[in-house]
């Protein structure tokens, strides 16, 4: 069995983090579309490593926690 792990698409969005500064992410954007098209990229690679035996894919961190910011939704779940 093989199996993908991703995630870790950081964006802080502003007055939505749990503090003003210090945010962190795996790989962080500074808007909404570039992580987008870096999210697209993951999603598009799955139809590819499929093929090649992929047999789950899991995207870790789907909501933001304190200082960090990984989640699709915000640490305020906005």
């Amino acid at each position: 069995m093989k199996i993908l792990i991703v995630g870790g698409l950081g964006w802080p969005v502003e007055g939505h983090n749990w503090q003003a500064n210090k945010n962190w992410g795996y790989q962080t954007f500074k808007n909404g579309e570039d992580l987008l098209k870096r999210y697209i990229t993951f999603t598009d690679r799955l139809q590819e490593l499929i093929k090649l035996g992929l047999s789950a894919a899991v995207y870790t961190q789907t909501t933001d926690v304190e200082g960090e910011v990984n989640g699709f939704m915000t640490y305020d779940r906005e």
